[in-house]
């Protein structure tokens, strides 16, 4: 049996945006803790993931140091779009191929590689999307999410976004380092699961496991 672990490296402001959720400004904690402390863990056990970058976080200097130190300690770099739009599966062929090629342009230029790698925001994937991978000299696509998975998982960010907005104001935005791990099932018939690295209140970054 192999493991691949690949990580949607999706911050805070992405949720805020999706769900209309209004939170306190905070820092990029993902970048500074949730995800180097995931990163310890796989060097501890000697595997290599796959991070899938919104390219417009490489404005922030954090992201950049850490996407950086991550390729160079052997992690694959994947393209996750360049801004995540919420709409992605609504949007013209044109307007997404920009989405993929900017996020392209802007890895290889402040990380130093070129993706071969690509998840749609929203796993949403046609012809079009694999047509400019293929320009690209893009090797694999993993957007895909079959089965009742998608709708349990579209269901879940829903309650969970409905919970968000009525608790907020109670919410504690604390910027604790514990409780860092909690493991939730999220596509029954194909052992994959979202593991949420949590560094502080709101704060995670899904990551898949797929055992084949």
């Amino acid at each position: 049996m192999k493991t691949f672990i690949h990580v949607d490296v999706d911050n805070l402001w992405i949720y805020e945006k999706e769900y209309q959720i209004n939170t306190p400004p905070i820092p990029p904690l993902i970048y500074t803790q949730a995800m180097p402390l995931a990163l310890n863990s796989f060097e501890e056990y000697q595997i290599s993931s796959s991070l899938f970058v919104i390219a417009k976080d490489l404005e922030l200097p954090e992201a950049k140091v850490f996407f950086k130190t991550a390729y160079q300690n052997g992690h694959e770099i994947c393209n996750h779009s360049y801004s995540h739009p919420a709409n992605w599966g609504s949007l013209s062929s044109t307007d997404r191929g920009q989405e993929i090629t900017l996020a392209h342009k802007k890895i290889e230029k402040e990380i130093g590689t070129k993706c071969v790698g690509f998840r749609a925001p929203g796993y949403y994937i046609d012809d079009e999307v694999l047509k400019i991978l293929s320009i690209l000299n893009y090797k694999y696509d993993s957007s895909l999410l079959p089965g009742a998975g998608t709708m349990l998982m579209k269901l879940f960010f829903y309650l969970k976004a409905s919970i968000g907005r009525k608790n907020l104001e109670a919410h504690d935005f604390s910027f604790q380092s514990h409780n860092l791990f909690s493991i939730q099932p999220i596509h029954l018939w194909s052992f994959r699961w979202e593991l949420a690295l949590t560094c502080a209140s709101r704060s995670t970054a899904p990551l898949f496991i797929n055992l084949v």
